[in-house]
């Protein structure tokens, strides 16, 4: 079992020193995710946008910005593919990376990079029954910060994209901390 309170300890010191209030702020350890279908995708990819909604098992995103008060302190991330199911709530994220998927880079950004990561650094396909979970850690703990505007973006190789043919479902999840600040 994963023990997270040196990963909670940083992300409430993380937000101490950019002069947030944490003191009275309710805690939650969470997972944010989104998926989507690579199939046929090339160039850059928007991944949310003001129309995104919450859905489970598509994304835990609902809109691109954070409510007042909400922050989110990203301390690992973690890529699962899938290239068998026929649709993703069939997904069982087993499966190996498109060479354009793995070749990618994903990035967060809120006025500025946040996150700018390749794919290859953050694709996990060894789903096993170990403790090991895929989770590549963050060691610079990047803030989500609420009321701005969030940009989650994939960028593949230039001229490279998953073909039309190919079945290649992508799920990016980020987990951290939410800190309810109001």
């Amino acid at each position: 079992m994963d023990n997270r309170q040196v990963q909670l300890e940083r992300a409430n010191h993380v937000l101490t020193a950019m002069g947030v209030d944490t003191r009275n702020a309710k805690v939650m350890d969470r997972t944010q995710y989104i998926t989507f279908d690579a199939k046929g995708k090339s160039s850059v990819v928007l991944l949310i946008d003001s129309n995104t909604k919450k859905l489970v098992g598509e994304t835990s995103f609902d809109a691109n910005k954070l409510n007042k008060g909400r922050y989110f302190v990203v301390d690992s991330a973690r890529v699962l593919v899938e290239d068998q199911a026929g649709s993703l709530k069939e997904a069982h994220w087993k499966s190996e990376a498109h060479p354009a998927v793995l070749n990618s880079e994903f990035k967060i950004a809120q006025d500025e990079d946040l996150l700018l990561l390749p794919l290859s650094d953050l694709v996990y396909t060894k789903i096993t029954q170990g403790d090991e979970n895929g989770f590549r850690s963050i060691a610079s703990a990047p803030v989500i910060v609420p009321e701005k505007e969030i940009n989650l973006s994939w960028q593949f190789p230039q001229g490279a994209n998953v073909p039309d043919s190919q079945t290649q479902f992508v799920r990016i999840e980020l987990r951290g901390f939410e800190f309810l600040t109001n």
